[in-house]
């Protein structure tokens, strides 16, 4: 997750509301292989990939059923 570096600028709350203006994405790197050759790996991460409570809960399921990620 990218963010600025002070939190107060990146989240807001209130008495019934909490606010982040960034987001966070997630990819599942299980069974990739990353070639000893290359010293610094490019990572690329779809923005479809949200990282947020529904998609936690998916993960959770899926790992729960035993299903793999991919």
């Amino acid at each position: 997750m990218a963010t600025l570096p002070v939190q107060k600028e990146w989240t807001a709350s209130g008495h019934d509301f909490m606010e982040v203006r960034n987001c966070c994405y997630w990819q599942n790197f299980e069974g990739y292989v990353v070639n000893p050759n290359v010293a610094s790996p490019t990572v690329r991460i779809p923005t479809d990939h949200i990282f947020d409570a529904v998609a936690l809960t998916k993960i959770m399921d899926r790992l729960a059923r035993g299903e793999p990620l991919s």
